[in-house]
């Protein structure tokens, strides 16, 4: 959502563009996250130590991650929604009877 806000206005070459790697975090974060819980789950490697460890800091990375991306995404859907509303009301009306 937010890409289409950088594109409509013209704003792909500003310092924006970087806040779009954003949810790549979150989805590594995630990947990461989601492998060391099913192979704990599993016991095949231990809850505690360096892996207890890595796996809460995915989880951290995950929220500090997660939470901005959702603000960009409703950033970008008002924006977008915004500018739809006004393109709308700019139209000129087709004429009655064509």
């Amino acid at each position: 959502m937010f890409a289409l806000v950088l594109k409509r206005f013209g704003w792909t070459g500003s310092p924006a563009r970087y806040s779009l790697l954003i949810p790549l975090g979150y989805a590594g974060a995630e990947i990461v996250e989601n492998a060391l819980l099913a192979l704990m789950a599993a016991g095949l490697m231990p809850a505690d130590g360096v892996f207890g460890l890595v796996q809460q800091l995915a989880t951290n990375l995950k929220l500090a991650t997660g939470v901005p991306a959702g603000f960009l995404t409703l950033a970008g859907l008002t924006v977008l929604l915004i500018t739809a509303l006004i393109g709308l009301v700019r139209r000129k009306p087709a004429p009655l009877g064509v």
